[in-house]
């Protein structure tokens, strides 16, 4: 079975509704959040690519509803990619890709590769620890989707000039 042909995608629009992440400069992360993930959405679309979008609507989701929404777009298996497009603050600049401690780094080097091609400016790629638990991803989104090759996305910082 050719791998390329059998992933499916699901696109997380971090944050929404209730819960507007970051804002900075007149953006407001849910909204651009949205806007990323309707455009990947699209192009995945005119790719062939099967997808399903997490939320296409600025609706809240706690944490327990997104992923029990996750799990219920596809049956569980290796073959699904999820991406939460999320945006940073903080003072710093690029793109940054945050991937399962269960994963390995093919997927984010070639985000990498091909932002960077683009134009983007890429901080880094790389897994973050749970301080109280350094065995289990930080971000729920990614520790708790185990099936799932995981990855967040933040696309940029709102607050760099």
């Amino acid at each position: 079975m050719n791998e390329r042909t059998t992933k499916k995608v699901i696109i997380d629009a971090g944050h929404g509704g209730s819960d507007p992440g970051t804002s900075r400069n007149g953006i407001v992360e849910k909204d651009y959040n949205l806007l990323i993930s309707k455009y990947i959405n699209k192009r995945l679309n005119e790719l062939g690519i099967d997808n399903k979008m997490v939320r296409t609507t600025d609706e809240t989701l706690s944490p327990s509803d997104r992923v029990k929404r996750i799990k219920s777009l596809y049956e569980p298996g290796n073959n699904v990619i999820l991406i939460s497009n999320h945006l940073n603050s903080g003072g710093g600049d690029g793109a940054e890709i945050i991937y399962a401690l269960r994963n390995n780094d093919k997927l984010s080097k070639l985000i990498e590769s091909n932002m960077i091609k683009a134009g983007q400016n890429v901080r880094k790629y790389y897994q973050r620890r749970l301080p109280s638990n350094p065995s289990k991803d930080y971000y729920f989104i990614i520790r708790d989707t185990a099936n799932n090759e995981s990855i967040l996305m933040e696309y940029a910082f709102v607050d760099s000039s």
